[in-house]
């Protein structure tokens, strides 16, 4: 469904919270459009930083409940796919991109603020890593560490 009315936008807001984003909602929010004065423009955009904060925290929850059981189990290996994972839908967090009657403004702010959270969070990742790496001298923890590496260096392009 193409949002059109506020109402259609915080519930489209809403479920972005609870659910990921999908190459279909991207598309609808393209083609949304909104009639708002200047009280209601600031009420969506503070909605949708809203959104965005709970759709990392969620994201980033979930991946630490899955690293701490991949640690504890001992599967190395399956970290680097827990990291791409959480490395896709860090990007969906910026869906806001593509709401085109957003201010451009905003989007650079809330891109800047977004940014900055995901790097200092894969930056104290990486440190955990190389931290286990000097313990443990376990090849599988290095390639875990320059994979996080270079995967930091990407997001949010």
């Amino acid at each position: 469904m193409i949002p059109g009315t506020y109402q259609e936008w915080m519930d489209c807001l809403k479920r972005f919270q609870t659910q990921p984003v999908y190459p279909e909602d991207v598309l609808c929010l393209q083609q949304g459009r909104i009639e708002a004065g200047a009280y209601l423009a600031d009420r969506f955009q503070m909605r949708v930083a809203e959104t965005v904060d709970i759709m990392l925290r969620r994201s980033v929850k979930r991946f630490n409940r899955l690293l701490k059981e991949a640690m504890e189990a001992g599967e190395i290996d399956s970290i680097q796919f827990l990291c791409i994972r959480l490395g896709r839908e860090m990007e969906r967090c910026y869906f806001y991109r593509y709401i085109r009657f957003l201010e451009q403004s905003f989007v650079d702010r809330l891109d800047r603020e977004l940014s900055g959270q995901i790097h200092l969070f894969w930056e104290r990742e990486t440190k955990e890593i190389r931290r286990l790496c000097e313990e443990n001298e376990n090849p599988e923890v290095e390639d875990v560490y320059y994979f996080l590496r270079r995967m930091q260096k990407s997001i949010g392009k």
